[in-house]
Order: structure tokens, then sequence, then C-alpha cells
């Protein structure tokens, strides 16, 4: 079949990136197996980052929101 892709255990961020904006635009379509795998993937992705840049989860996920939101002012300390 044209445009399928075997089973894994995860997604490419392309693939993860369109079943965000589907899941956006339909909630009531996608199978709660995809929406549990897109919600363990970014927890999994906040984890790595707020490693990364040193602060926590907490912190990242509030960062997120203030852009998501429009607001451009994080600080970390």
């Amino acid at each position: 079949m044209h445009g399928c892709r075997k089973p894994s255990k995860s997604l490419t961020d392309e693939e993860t990136k369109t079943l965000q904006e589907y899941e956006s635009r339909y909630p009531n379509r996608v199978p709660e197996g995809i929406k549990q795998q897109l919600k363990e993937m970014q927890e999994s992705d906040a984890k790595r980052a707020a490693e990364f840049l040193g602060i926590s989860v907490e912190d990242w996920n509030n960062g997120i929101s203030m852009l998501q939101d429009g607001n451009e002012g994080i600080s970390a300390n």
C-alpha cells in the first residue's frame, strides 16, 4: 500500500505533528490509543527539554503555555 508504513514503537516528528493537528480539528475521531501515545510522547519530550535546560518539567510546561497564549517572556531561574 502506498503511504503506509510498518508499525513501530515511535512516530516521526512529521507524523506526530500531523496527528496533533488532526486531533485539534477532530478530537472525537482520534482513537484513545493514539491520544495516549501522543500524550506520552509530549511528556517524554517535555522531560528531556527540561533536563537539558536545567529546569523542572512544570516550568517547561508553564513556559510552553505562555508561548501558546501569546506571551513571550520566559525566564529560567
